[in-house]
Protein backbone atom coordinates (compact mmCIF):
# COMPACT_ATOMS: atom_id res chain seq x y z
CA UNK A 1 0.00 0.00 0.00
CA UNK A 2 0.73 3.65 -0.14
CA UNK A 3 0.54 5.99 2.44
CA UNK A 4 -0.33 9.94 1.89
CA UNK A 5 0.83 12.79 3.69
CA UNK A 6 -3.01 13.39 5.19
CA UNK A 7 -1.82 9.65 6.69
CA UNK A 8 -4.73 7.54 4.80
CA UNK A 9 -3.61 4.67 3.12
CA UNK A 10 -4.60 3.68 -0.49
CA UNK A 11 -3.73 0.63 -3.39
CA UNK A 12 -1.41 1.73 -5.55
CA UNK A 13 -3.50 2.11 -9.00
CA UNK A 14 -4.06 4.04 -11.75
CA UNK A 15 -5.06 3.83 -15.68
CA UNK A 16 -4.60 1.03 -18.10
CA UNK A 17 -2.52 2.46 -20.68
CA UNK A 18 -2.96 1.65 -24.79
CA UNK A 19 -1.58 -1.60 -25.33
CA UNK A 20 -2.25 -2.92 -21.80
CA UNK A 21 -3.66 -5.30 -20.21
CA UNK A 22 -4.87 -5.22 -16.55
CA UNK A 23 -2.08 -7.20 -15.47
CA UNK A 24 0.40 -4.84 -17.06
CA UNK A 25 -1.15 -1.71 -16.20
CA UNK A 26 -1.01 -3.59 -12.06
CA UNK A 27 2.81 -4.43 -12.33
CA UNK A 28 3.79 -0.74 -13.80
CA UNK A 29 1.31 1.03 -11.20
CA UNK A 30 2.55 -0.57 -8.50
CA UNK A 31 6.21 -0.03 -9.48
CA UNK A 32 5.06 3.67 -10.32
CA UNK A 33 3.96 4.05 -6.78
CA UNK A 34 5.95 1.73 -4.37
CA UNK A 35 9.24 1.35 -6.46
CA UNK A 36 8.79 -2.70 -5.76
CA UNK A 37 8.36 -5.40 -8.29
CA UNK A 38 5.03 -7.46 -8.55
CA UNK A 39 6.68 -11.24 -9.11
CA UNK A 40 3.54 -13.01 -9.04
CA UNK A 41 -0.37 -11.63 -9.82
CA UNK A 42 -2.79 -14.03 -7.84
CA UNK A 43 -6.18 -13.90 -8.69
CA UNK A 44 -8.68 -11.02 -9.39
CA UNK A 45 -10.28 -9.96 -5.67
CA UNK A 46 -13.16 -8.19 -6.94
CA UNK A 47 -14.33 -5.51 -9.43
CA UNK A 48 -15.54 -1.54 -8.48
CA UNK A 49 -17.75 1.42 -10.14
CA UNK A 50 -17.44 4.23 -8.41
CA UNK A 51 -19.88 7.22 -9.89
CA UNK A 52 -19.96 10.99 -8.58
CA UNK A 53 -20.77 14.22 -9.93
CA UNK A 54 -17.62 15.30 -11.31
CA UNK A 55 -15.72 17.67 -8.94
CA UNK A 56 -15.09 19.77 -12.45
CA UNK A 57 -18.19 20.24 -13.86
CA UNK A 58 -20.89 20.09 -11.32
CA UNK A 59 -23.64 18.81 -14.47
CA UNK A 60 -21.18 16.21 -15.23
CA UNK A 61 -20.35 12.34 -14.00
CA UNK A 62 -17.25 11.10 -13.08
CA UNK A 63 -17.37 7.22 -13.29
CA UNK A 64 -14.06 5.06 -12.55
CA UNK A 65 -14.03 1.35 -12.97
CA UNK A 66 -11.45 -0.53 -10.54
CA UNK A 67 -9.67 -4.01 -10.39
CA UNK A 68 -8.68 -4.84 -7.22
CA UNK A 69 -5.84 -7.79 -7.44
CA UNK A 70 -4.22 -9.77 -4.83
CA UNK A 71 -0.38 -10.20 -6.64
CA UNK A 72 3.16 -10.93 -4.43
CA UNK A 73 5.60 -8.12 -4.48
CA UNK A 74 9.41 -8.19 -4.00
CA UNK A 75 10.43 -5.55 -1.32
CA UNK A 76 13.88 -6.89 -1.30
CA UNK A 77 14.91 -4.81 -4.30
CA UNK A 78 13.44 -1.51 -4.93
CA UNK A 79 13.80 1.12 -7.03
CA UNK A 80 12.80 4.78 -7.36
CA UNK A 81 8.76 6.03 -7.51
CA UNK A 82 7.90 7.62 -10.46
CA UNK A 83 5.06 9.66 -8.93
CA UNK A 84 2.89 11.86 -11.12
CA UNK A 85 2.43 15.70 -9.82
CA UNK A 86 -0.69 14.74 -8.04
CA UNK A 87 0.72 11.93 -6.46
CA UNK A 88 3.90 13.90 -5.82
CA UNK A 89 1.48 16.03 -4.20
CA UNK A 90 0.03 13.95 -1.85
CA UNK A 91 4.31 12.78 -0.83
CA UNK A 92 2.99 8.38 -1.77
CA UNK A 93 5.03 6.63 0.49
CA UNK A 94 5.19 2.97 0.03
CA UNK A 95 4.15 0.95 3.13
CA UNK A 96 3.92 -2.51 4.46
CA UNK A 97 0.64 -2.65 6.55
CA UNK A 98 -2.11 -5.27 8.13
CA UNK A 99 -5.02 -4.49 6.13
CA UNK A 100 -7.07 -3.96 9.48
CA UNK A 101 -4.18 -1.35 10.38
CA UNK A 102 -4.85 0.50 7.05
CA UNK A 103 -8.84 0.40 7.56
CA UNK A 104 -9.09 1.37 10.94
CA UNK A 105 -6.67 4.42 10.16
CA UNK A 106 -8.52 5.45 6.83
CA UNK A 107 -11.79 5.34 9.15
CA UNK A 108 -10.88 7.60 11.73
CA UNK A 109 -9.79 9.78 8.92
CA UNK A 110 -12.98 9.39 7.85
CA UNK A 111 -14.90 10.11 4.25
CA UNK A 112 -14.13 13.06 3.46
CA UNK A 113 -14.10 12.67 -0.14
CA UNK A 114 -15.13 10.03 -2.56
CA UNK A 115 -11.61 8.72 -3.12
CA UNK A 116 -11.26 7.93 0.19
CA UNK A 117 -14.76 6.47 0.75
CA UNK A 118 -13.82 4.32 -2.08
CA UNK A 119 -10.22 2.96 -0.20
CA UNK A 120 -12.54 2.07 3.08
CA UNK A 121 -14.94 0.02 0.81
CA UNK A 122 -11.91 -1.60 -1.06
CA UNK A 123 -10.30 -2.32 2.75
CA UNK A 124 -13.37 -3.86 3.89
CA UNK A 125 -13.74 -6.13 0.80
CA UNK A 126 -10.23 -7.11 0.87
CA UNK A 127 -10.29 -8.35 4.67
CA UNK A 128 -13.97 -9.67 4.13
CA UNK A 129 -12.24 -11.76 1.30
CA UNK A 130 -9.19 -13.09 3.04
CA UNK A 131 -11.41 -13.37 6.44
CA UNK A 132 -13.80 -15.86 4.02
CA UNK A 133 -10.13 -17.50 2.85
CA UNK A 134 -9.69 -18.63 6.04
CA UNK A 135 -5.98 -16.47 6.06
Amino acid sequence: MVRTNAGNYKFPGGGVEEGEDDETALRREVLEETGYLVIQVKRVLFKTVQRNTDYKDKSGFFVMESIFMECEVDVSLSFDQRLSAHEQELRLMPVIVPIKKALEENEKIGTAYPSLEREILALRKVLESYTAKGT
